[in-house]
């Protein structure tokens, strides 16, 4: 009787040792696994806050005609985008017509991302159409044609130099073409 009395006392005893053991490990993983959980959920609350912060947004420039100058031109839009060191988008999306210019266009000297809708820009077979001066240039589906680049006459039997990059000339910088038909 003492011996099975013992057992019972061993076994429950036993029992409560071991489910407040096993409770207390369930507890301790389940702070740990929340601690986690709040950890992601604060990194995840922050990410979402950097998101949603304004980033300074590119200045966009519309060209809303198809004339060689004045304003809402290409050529207008070029020389706002020079007049500050900021970063700009030249949107040519709304044009139908071809842009046929008169004379060249200034040259492009700051970063600048220059987009059409397949807008078709004319050198009119008389002029360069772009010179990159410095920048990081960006030219997203545009349609450049008839531009032409001429070189100098040499002097006292010299040869002249090269008339290069009637659609396009690289001084320096970079220039990425997506979409963009010469």
């Amino acid at each position: 009787m003492v011996a099975a009395q013992l057992s019972r006392w061993v076994t429950r005893y036993f029992a409560l040792g071991f489910s407040a053991l096993v409770r207390a490990i369930v507890q301790a993983q389940i702070a740990i696994v929340s601690t986690i959980l709040m950890g992601l959920v604060m990194i995840l609350g922050q990410l979402d806050a950097a998101a949603a912060m304004p980033f300074p947004a590119l200045k966009q420039i519309q060209v809303v005609n198809a004339a060689d100058a004045g304003y809402g031109s290409l050529r207008w839009a070029i020389d706002q985008a020079n007049a500050a060191a900021d970063d700009d988008v030249i949107d040519l999306a709304q044009l139908t017509d071809t842009i046929v210019l008169q004379a060249p266009l200034p040259a492009i000297t700051s970063n600048l991302l220059i987009q059409g809708n397949d807008t078709r820009i004319s050198g009119n077979g008389r002029h360069r159409v772009f010179l990159v001066e410095q920048g990081d240039v960006t030219l997203k589906k545009l349609v450049i044609t008839d531009g032409m680049a001429q070189g100098n006459d040499g002097e006292n039997g010299a040869g002249g130099s090269a008339g290069m990059g009637g659609g396009l000339f690289v001084n320096s910088g970079t220039v990425t073409l997506i979409w963009t038909k010469f």
